[in-house]
């Protein structure tokens, strides 16, 4: 019976890569050296071996410089945005129906929303 496999992509700002930062850097987000959070990682990845998973890592520098990273295909933007489109719809719009031949019925909760929280009967 094989191990089962984890995958794992470490954040080199997160994970404070050696290659990419000295290790007397503080990290902005945690204010922790990042040879502290590197040690910490490799603890863990201890762990997660030792527990019996077959652990892949690849840190996201190399990711980035890998040749997968790079014949990724890029996202194709059709058009620009329109930025009056954005004061309608909010989180819940419906962009495209594909119901027939059934009636749908529609709540717009968003719209509620002021009124709910004034703590008074709306009609």
């Amino acid at each position: 019976m094989t191990a089962p496999q984890i995958l794992c992509t470490s954040t080199t700002v997160v994970f404070g890569h050696p290659e990419c930062f000295a290790p007397n850097t503080i990290n902005h987000v945690n204010n922790e050296r990042m040879s502290d959070l590197h040690e910490r990682t490799l603890r863990r990845a201890t762990q997660i071996k030792e527990a019996g998973y077959k652990l892949v890592e690849m840190w996201e520098c190399e990711w980035i410089k890998s040749k997968e990273c790079k014949n990724a295909p890029s996202p194709q933007i059709v058009e620009p945005l329109k930025p009056r489109e954005a004061f309608f719809g909010g989180r819940t719009n419906a962009i495209k129906l594909n119901v027939t031949g059934k009636k749908l019925r529609y709540i717009d909760i968003v719209s509620l929303y002021p009124t709910v929280q004034c703590g008074t009967t709306v009609r």
